[in-house]
């Protein structure tokens, strides 16, 4: 999370957020030469990227991505 209440548009689904979290959340990187662009994302949006839909609302019920974040802070 990169501010917990922001107003912006989300890069995935399009929709226009009004007072909500605003997330980061950059791809894999899976080609050596090719570094995958950060997305602005909602909420719903940075947990269906990263963890698909399988089990999607446990994980955002105990709050994973927040809970975890601080371990990757140093990380671009």
């Amino acid at each position: 999370m990169v501010r917990p209440r922001a107003q912006f548009q989300c890069e995935r689904c399009g929709k226009q957020i009004i007072n909500a979290g605003l997330y980061e959340h950059r791809s894999q990187q899976y080609a050596s030469d090719h570094i995958p662009r950060k997305l602005t994302v909602c909420r719903n949006c940075c947990y269906a990227e990263s963890f698909g839909n399988k089990g999607l609302n446990l994980r955002k019920k105990n709050n994973q991505i927040e809970e975890e974040s601080y371990l990757y802070a140093d990380r671009d």
